[in-house]
C-alpha cells in the first residue's frame, strides 16, 4: 500500500474530515490533501506526526514511501 492510500484510509477509519485530521496531525490542510493525492510525500517530520496520530511505528510508514 502506498502512503497516500494509507493516510486517506486511516483518516476515514478515524471518521475525521480533512481539516480536523490536519489539525490533529499538526499540518496545514493543503499539505494533508497533497499527501493523500500522492502529489507530495511526507518527510521525516511528517512521518513522525502521522505515526503519532495513527498510533503506529514510524518504521511501518517509512517502508510505504
Amino acid at each position: 500500500m502506498k502512503i497516500a492510500e494509507w493516510i486517506k484510509e486511516t483518516r476515514e477509519a478515524k471518521a475525521q474530515g480533512p481539516f480536523s485530521a490536519a489539525r490533529a496531525i499538526g499540518v496545514h490542510r493543503v499539505t494533508l490533501a497533497r499527501w493523500e493525492a500522492g502529489s507530495r510525500t511526507p518527510q521525516v517530520e511528517g512521518l513522525v506526526a502521522l505515526a503519532r496520530w495513527a498510533g503506529v511505528e514510524v518504521g511501518a510508514l517509512a517502508v510505504m514511501r
